[in-house]
């Protein structure tokens, strides 16, 4: 007797052959058994990284496994892709067309992905082969980012034809999702009235913004404005990025104002005996540009009265009043008037009403320093940008002014930081120490910002000197701000299933105890590298691909897939 086996389904299959013979115990059963196999399509995709608009991603692997209990068959160019954004995904590698799978074995096709346009991705990765269900689906989805480029511009005040406007800033942020990078003198000016504008500082040029809607991370450009003819003027600030429609253009408008003729009726101005430098006068109190007098030595009641003279003799000079260092010029009608007899003190400044021949009210600001008759110690210290922890901030300086009258004079290692969160500051430059400071001359302390927490960070840079008050203070302030949680690179792509080596997990955001799985196991931590890094060591696992995730004790997490268990 012959007979064939072909099971309808899997695993144990029974049937009886019955014989009717003349036999004893006629009929006569024989119980025959068979077992069905088939075999069984797995996928392991991988999570793609955000890729920037144009560029690459790193290859991606996609791991076919076999589940089955049969040979897992592929013919020949059995993968392709398909689906809406097929094209933003190319194959690479294809090790499962024209192969047989045996069961636990596996198979893999390597691939890129390149977004023609921002946001989600998709494609699908299709296979032909042997098992239920063929073809199969693995569902690919990319995330495609880009950067932005954002301008804030500021309203430039009107301007005298020759005079030079106080310095203007715009402020350029990156509301996009990926890096905006600038090149090397990557701003200029362009445009009908670029000669009117200049770029005094750049902070731009060679830097690279964070995507931050929040303005944590910005760059600016400092430009002035000095009209040279009257009426509308305008230019264009150009930035070169790699953001889409570069370059881009910011346009600068301002506009040149004639001089006052005969209402221009102020010539000079003596205070306590000193010349004063005027400035453009304003039709209203505290609009002016001020300008500046100094006043050597100490100052008494007995000094020479204010003199005032005027371009136009028809004006007059209808009242001056003093102001003490931050008074509002709001008040202008009920401040005191200035006497003859009164003292002035350092940093006071003064408004002069003056009637012009045309009845209008000018007012003229003048600020007065009293200079000290020993050396005089001054600082302007930066604003410290917000800064990820563990991170440095860009170098910043802090200006030491000499404003007495005698040289101004530092000893060795005459600055030091010290207060609460000192060492998350450290000098990199000091041209203070060991030098004397002319009068009016300065000297500068660099310094960088590397906060080790979240929030305001406070130290105190203290300089020693011969000036009254020594040693003086210039208090530090800066803000720390989390990096987000994000991995970069494995020091291993792969390992035996045995596990044992030792596996380094580069990034940004990492918790001072943070956990690492591999796979679906959580991994020893062996060392770790601050908020950047953390080694492990590797676990066992069953052979494929998995990912490697780190997970914050608030649970926010990051992965990278494509580590190999062989």
């Amino acid at each position: 007797m012959t007979y064939t086996f072909t099971p309808t389904a899997t695993g144990s299959r029974t049937a009886n052959l019955v014989f009717t013979d003349n036999a004893a115990g006629s009929p006569h059963t024989v119980v025959l058994t068979g077992t069905g196999t088939a075999p069984t399509f797995s996928a392991s995709t991988p999570a793609i990284p955000d890729t920037t608009l144009g560029s690459t991603s790193a290859t991606q692997t996609e791991t076919i496994t076999n589940t089955g209990t049969a040979d897992l068959t592929f013919g020949a160019s059995a993968v392709a892709i398909s689906g809406t954004n097929s094209s933003d995904f190319a194959i690479v590698a294809d090790s499962c067309s024209s192969q047989s799978i045996v069961p636990t074995g596996y198979c893999t096709v390597t691939y890129t992905f390149t977004p023609t346009a921002t946001g989600s991705r998709t494609a699908n990765l299709v296979f032909t082969d042997n098992a239920t269900g063929s073809p199969h689906t693995v569902v690919l989805t990319g995330t495609g980012t880009a950067p932005t480029l954002s301008a804030s511009t500021p309203a430039i005040p009107n301007t005298t034809v020759n005079q030079t406007s106080a310095t203007q800033i715009e402020t350029i942020t990156n509301t996009g999702t990926a890096n905006l990078t600038f090149g090397a003198s990557a701003v200029v000016l362009s445009g009908t009235n670029a000669g009117d504008f200049a770029i005094v500082a750049d902070n731009c040029s060679s830097h690279s913004l964070t995507p931050s809607p929040s303005m944590i991370d910005l760059c600016t450009v400092t430009y002035s404005f000095t009209p040279t003819a009257t009426g509308s003027r305008t230019a264009n600030l150009v930035f070169t990025d790699n953001a889409t429609g570069s370059p881009h253009t910011v346009v600068l408008t301002g506009t040149g104002t004639a001089p006052l003729s005969n209402d221009n009726t102020l010539a000079s101005a003596t205070i306590k005996g000193q010349s004063a430098t005027l400035g453009t006068p304003s039709i209203a109190p505290g609009a002016a540009t001020p300008g500046t007098v100094t006043i050597s030595g100490t100052q008494s009641t007995s000094s020479t009265a204010s003199v005032f003279t005027k371009s136009d003799p028809l004006a007059e000079v209808t009242r001056v009043v003093k102001y003490g260092f931050g008074a509002s010029t709001s008040g202008f009608g009920t401040d005191t008037q200035y006497l003859d007899s009164d003292t002035i003190s350092n940093r006071d400044f003064f408004v002069i009403q003056v009637k012009s021949e045309s009845s209008r009210y000018l007012y003229y600001v003048i600020n007065v320093t009293v200079a000290s008759a020993g050396p005089g110690f001054s600082a302007s210290a930066p604003n410290i940008p917000n800064t990820y922890i563990g991170s440095n901030s860009p170098t910043q300086t802090v200006t030491i002014t000499n404003s007495g009258t005698a040289n101004l004079v530092y000893g060795r290692r005459a600055v030091v930081l010290s207060g609460s969160n000192s060492s998350d500051f450290a000098i990199v430059a000091d041209n203070c120490s060991n030098r004397s400071i002319a009068a009016a001359r300065t000297c500068t302390v660099s310094f960088r910002f590397t906060p080790t927490s979240t929030g305001s960070r406070t130290a105190n840079l203290v300089f020693t000197d011969n000036a009254t008050g020594s040693p003086h203070t210039v208090v530090l302030t800066g803000t720390g701000v989390a990096a987000p949680l994000s991995i970069s690179r494995l020091s291993e792509s792969e390992s035996g299933v045995r596990g044992g080596g030792r596996l380094t997990i580069t990034g940004t955001g990492f918790a001072n105890s943070a956990t690492v799985t591999i796979g679906d196991v959580l991994a020893v931590v062996l060392q770790r590298s601050g908020t950047t890094g953390i080694t492990v060591r590797i676990p066992a696992h069953a052979r494929g691909i998995v990912s490697v995730v780190v997970t914050n004790p608030d649970l926010t997490s990051a992965s990278i897939g494509g580590f190999r268990y062989r």
